[in-house]
């Protein structure tokens, strides 16, 4: 019968049915109209209720007050559909029409009923005039329900399942259909046992009055089933006034039952406390119209209740029939189509329960394989099968805790495929992957099972050997020669290469093996000497393999990049490695021209390298980026300088001092670098006005928009930045226009005394140019005073360079002025 406002589409705008412009009222607003309805019924029922069970009344009064409610109920219902039908959008607006007119229709058949019975003082036979519109409302509902505004079922790719709705499920269609066969069973064993099996039993009931009498609860039951099946098959918009509407004509089906068995019994008339139900199913039926649509960003919570209600509905006429079987076998027993009918409901739910108990178990077991191929996709490589970069590390952490407790032996070999980029260049990306594969067959097939092989990204491999009976340098030999084998590539379908070409492929393996008496030794020790021991396969020439053991020797060097990985990975995790020497910070004065004073430091780091001596930044930058340790080596470096000049500016007289950082051009555009300066200038105590991070010139900044940003924020700590080298790299004057550059400084190629006339020139309006741009301007590589003199002449009154210092460690600066030439 009855139906709630609905929802029309997903994509519609108005959240409520009375509302007239696109926004969405507040909560209360939207719940106004039915709480407003659902007083004025709920008073109208009591009032009702009151009157016929107090006994106050006499039979013709509590008729008059039984009809004149009903009458009432039924224009309320009806002035609702019509009054959302009118403020509704299509295709929300139909099913609100039909049911409104089913429901006029209902009420003119109350009319008519109620005038003949209270005007006229007689009953109306069956069938009569009133019957015509009593049945409107189930003939017009039906239709209603049938365009009831719902979300497709099955779901459609992309929305989001609900519990019943899954056609992945196998028993999800039995299911529903067993919940249908509940329901019409329970309501039609209801209707049996209250009144069409006593008028089926009766003879001289009135055949014409006994089938309309049938047709009421007939056609209440097909509305039920449908409201059933409506629920269960598709996926309603607005699950609550559903709900409503079938309990609305539930209630119409129990008077409904009742009418038919006192015309089986030939009573003289209906009780007015029996037809009850015709008051309470239009006011039902009139809530549910009102019912407010559910906000889209309904909880998880509310959306599995409303679900559990919508499963829950076929059992709500099974628990009636229930009670009424129960008391109907202990007082007079029962007829054999209730015994048979009993039973068949009994088995039917019990076939349902053990169906959902085998779906259950089935849920189960799909819940234990996805939590299994959820954990191998977190630890396993998903183009080859083997360990990842996870999992390889938890197991290398695992093994060296036990290798510390217990003394097992403990090996480690990383393997780097040599040229994998020209064959997955050249051959394409189908080929580059099945050849990983194959590389990673061949790696199982040399190692136990107990080892572990992972890959670590890209072409990188490493295998793990714990309490092997072979030694690593074994193992490796064993890999070199597997791998030396032409490798027959077989599955290159989205290539354009045929099936069975054949491909070579070397590798650089480095071996590092953690020592019984070695306790120090972490994992990323372990794995920076590995590293190291790779990188000197590949400088040694490549398809090689290099041990590492212990300290490093010349006669087994990895080189300045395995050096310095080794040197970096000792400073953050095992201070006991010392291999490739010490990185050291030493300063530079920058100087004014005019009093000698020294008014910043220039950082600048070298490396003590323990068989070249003292290399300079140009070596050790090249070998961190090459490396790709760049980032550490500078905030390494950014530490050491802010610890350093934090302890300066305590000293009287150098409270402004400041000190140059040099930033790589390449970090520029990091968003993690305004959180590593924050956290290095707090740590050290330091305001911002005392750092200033030099940007080199000779290297590109990758993103010229997203450094200006990021550099930025950078300046919003009041640290400044200055442009360094400038005059021999990339795009000088653009990285004046677009970033935010507080000082230049003049590369050493602009300020030498052999500029000749044309560089002069260009020096004088370089300087001219930095000057006007009102930025700080400071000279590098001055040697002369002759020097200092014609820069002091430009404007330039700032310099650093042999003319006052040398390099030096902290400890040999000269911190008094003026400063010492030379």
């Amino acid at each position: 019968m009855g139906s709630s406002s609905r929802q029309a589409a997903r994509h519609r705008a108005p959240e409520y049915l009375g509302e007239l412009t696109p926004a969405r009222p507040p909560a209360d607003d939207r719940r106004r109209p039915l709480l407003r309805a659902a007083w004025i019924a709920g008073g109208l029922l009591l009032l009702n209720s009151l009157l016929l069970v107090s006994g106050v009344l006499n039979d013709a009064a509590s008729q008059a007050v039984t009809d004149l409610g009903q009458l009432l109920a039924g224009g309320f219902a009806t002035v609702c559909c019509l009054w959302t039908w009118h403020r509704s959008r299509p295709p929300d607006r139909l099913w609100r029409l039909l049911l409104g007119l089913g429901l006029g229709g209902w009420t003119c058949g109350q009319a008519v009923w109620t005038y003949f019975r209270l005007v006229q003082g007689i009953d109306l036979p069956l069938p009569s005039l009133a019957d015509v519109g009593f049945f409107a409302l189930p003939v017009l509902a039906l239709p209603a329900l049938c365009v009831f505004p719902t979300q497709a079922w099955p779901p459609q790719p992309g929305s989001p399942a609900r519990v019943g709705h899954l056609t992945s499920r196998p028993f999800t269609r039995l299911v529903i259909i067993l919940d249908s066969l509940v329901a019409v069973g329970s309501l039609f064993l209801l209707t049996w046992t209250t009144s069409l099996g006593a008028a089926l039993h009766s003879s001289s009931t009135d055949r014409s009055a006994f089938l309309v009498a049938l047709g009421y609860p007939l056609t209440d039951l097909v509305l039920v089933v449908v409201v059933v099946l409506l629920g269960r098959f598709r996926v309603p918009s607005n699950p609550g006034a559903l709900v409503l509407f079938g309990l609305g004509v539930i209630s119409i089906s129990v008077s409904d039952s009742v009418v038919l068995w006192l015309i089986s019994s030939e009573a003289p008339n209906l009780p007015p406390i029996y037809s009850l139900g015709y008051l309470v199913g239009p006011v039902l039926v009139a809530l549910c119209t009102l019912v407010p649509l559910p906000i889209r960003t309904q909880s998880a919570q509310q959306r599995r209740s409303t679900e559990r209600g919508l499963v829950l509905l076929p059992y709500l006429p099974l628990s009636i029939t229930g009670v009424l079987f129960a008391g109907q076998l202990l007082t007079s027993g029962v007829d054999l189509v209730e015994a048979v009918a009993g039973l068949l409901l009994v088995a039917l739910v019990v076939l349902r329960q053990f169906i959902t108990l085998l779906d259950n178990s089935r849920l189960v077991r799909e819940l234990q394989e996805s939590q299994r191929l959820l954990r191998d996709q977190a630890f396993n490589d998903s183009l080859t099968g083997l360990a990842n970069r996870a999992l390889f590390r938890d197991r290398l952490d695992h093994a060296v805790e036990v290798h510390r407790a217990d003394r097992r032996p403990l090996g480690l070999i990383f393997c780097d495929l040599d040229d994998f980029k020209l064959i997955n260049d050249g051959m394409g990306h189908a080929a580059g992957d099945e050849l990983l594969r194959a590389v990673a067959q061949r790696l199982r097939s040399c190692v136990q099972v107990t080892d572990t092989v992972a890959r670590l990204g890209g072409d990188e491999f490493a295998v793990l050997l714990e309490g092997s009976d072979d030694t690593p340098e074994m193992i490796g030999d064993r890999i070199l020669v597997a791998l030396s084998k032409p490798f027959i590539l077989r599955d290159l379908a989205s290539s354009s290469l045929r099936d069975g070409t054949s491909v070579r492929v070397g590798a650089s393996i480095g071996v590092a093996v953690m020592d019984p008496l070695e306790q120090g030794i972490t994992p990323d020790g372990l794995l920076a000497r590995v590293d190291a021991a790779m990188y000197a396969a590949k400088r040694r020439g490549k398809n090689q393999i290099v041990a590492f053991r212990g300290d490093i020797t010349d006669d087994n060097s990895p080189g300045l990049i395995g050096d310095l990985r080794v040197l970096l990975a000792a400073q953050r995790a095992d201070p006991l490695m010392r291999a490739g020497g010490s990185i050291d910070v030493m300063y530079q004065p920058v100087v004014r021209f005019d009093t000698e004073q020294m008014v910043a430091l220039e950082a600048l780091m070298r490396w003590q390298h323990p068989r070249h001596g003292l290399l300079s930044a140009e070596v050790l930058l090249a070998s961190a980026e090459d490396a790709g340790m760049l980032t550490a080596l500078e905030e390494q470096v950014l530490d050491t300088a802010c610890r350093d000049i934090s302890s300066l500016r305590s000293n009287p007289g150098l409270n402004r001092l400041t000190v140059h950082v040099n930033l790589s051009a390449q970090r520029t555009g990091d968003p993690r670098l305004v959180t590593t300066i924050k956290k290095a200038l707090t740590r050290h105590g330091l305001p911002g006005q005392a750092l200033v991070l030099e940007i080199t010139e000779t290297g590109k900044v990758p993103d010229l928009t997203v450094a200006a940003q990021v550099l930025s924020q950078i300046r919003d700590l009041d640290v400044r930045l200055a442009l360094d080298d400038f005059g021999t790299g990339f795009s000088g004057l653009s990285y004046l226009l677009k970033l935010p550059i507080d000082i230049v400084k003049l590369d050493r190629s602009l300020t030498t005394s052999t500029l000749g006339s044309r560089g002069a020139a260009i020096r004088n309006a370089a300087a001219t140019l930095i000057l006007g741009l009102g930025l700080d301007l400071i000279a590098e590589g001055v040697e002369t005073l002759a020097q200092a003199h014609e820069l002091a002449d430009l404007g330039c009154h700032l310099g650093q360079g042999f003319l006052y210092a040398k390099p030096r460690f902290l400890a040999d600066l000269h911190l008094a002025g003026p400063y010492l030439a030379g």
